[in-house]
């Protein structure tokens, strides 16, 4: 199937749009711990079939590091997903006019990351301008029924500004599920990291860097 491009709508929407859609159809099921700046759906032939979440990265040290100190206005692209029956080249095109939109409204850098261990190394990235910078660290995650949660998500609160308040209801699902066995921690590769300027930008990243 060949890409029309006329047969794409791309729009900026609330994350409520997509949150089902996103749990149903990216691989980790989930936009918990994801802070949304900006959202897009993705419809295709007059159906929802894609979707992408922008925010701000997880970790300060990334914030600090990738935005140059705050020079730059960075956001990661938090979750992304086409469903497979749209015609190959599509993820190009999707990424490229959302690209655009966010340079219209600021946004001057975005950071990516690649997570070999469910299938994904990054190419749609490397075709859309993205520059591959290194790896992460490798890492544990926790597996139950084959669903995966980063080891963060055990330390999660429900709010982190009042701690009084407990862990959040997630937080203390998987630590029950590791506590009884039905839950297991796997040690995983760690991700590759990307980033697309959006501007033209100065630092030059090597390969060889890394983030703990």
């Amino acid at each position: 199937m060949s890409l029309d491009k006329r047969d794409f709508k791309i729009t900026e929407c609330e994350l409520s749009d997509i949150r089902e859609f996103v749990q149903d159809h990216h691989y980790s099921g989930d936009v918990g711990g994801v802070t949304p700046k900006f959202c897009f759906r993705v419809d295709w032939r007059g159906l929802l079939a894609g979707a992408a979440i922008f925010g701000p990265p997880g970790m300060e040290a990334s914030i600090e590091k990738y935005s140059e100190n705050g020079t730059l206005e960075l956001l990661e692209l938090r979750r992304f997903v086409l469903i497979d029956d749209c015609p190959r080249n599509s993820e190009s095109h999707v990424l490229g006019k959302i690209f655009q939109n966010l340079k219209k409204k600021g946004i001057q850098r975005i950071l990516s990351y690649s997570d070999p261990a469910h299938g994904h190394f990054g190419i749609i990235y490397r075709g859309t301008g993205f520059r591959l910078i290194g790896r992460t660290a490798e890492c544990c995650s926790i597996w139950h029924r084959n669903r995966w949660y980063s080891t963060r998500i055990i330390n999660r609160y429900k709010d982190w500004r009042d701690k009084s308040k407990g862990f959040s209801r997630v937080a203390l699902e998987v630590r029950e599920l590791l506590k009884s066995g039905k839950a297991t921690v796997r040690e995983e590769p760690g991700k590759f990291i990307y980033l697309r300027d959006l501007v033209r930008a100065g630092t030059a990243f090597t390969a060889e860097e890394r983030v703990a």
